[in-house]
């Protein structure tokens, strides 16, 4: 049975992880657009080398991005009791 407050907060944890998720994609463009603009930076330093290696990184960066908000909803979901026992 779910406590009459639970019933209340699902919509709030709904409005937290939808602005979470919005949040996660506005980190990963820039993410992105950073690892771009430091390939541009090191091309005439380093070669066409570092632009694999930006890219590379970037990937990692984005899949641990990726990883810390699934960790961070599901955190959220089960900390307002969300998650049905």
């Amino acid at each position: 049975m779910q406590h009459p407050d639970s019933r209340r907060q699902e919509p709030a944890a709904s409005q937290v992880i939808a602005q979470l998720r919005e949040k996660v994609k506005t980190l990963r463009r820039q993410v992105v657009e950073l690892n771009q603009a430091l390939a541009a930076a090191q091309a005439p330093l380093f070669g066409g080398t570092s632009t694999a290696f930006v890219e590379a990184n970037g990937a990692l960066v984005l899949s641990a991005l990726h990883a810390a908000a699934i960790a961070e909803s599901g955190s959220l979901v089960w900390s307002l009791g969300l998650v049905p026992k």
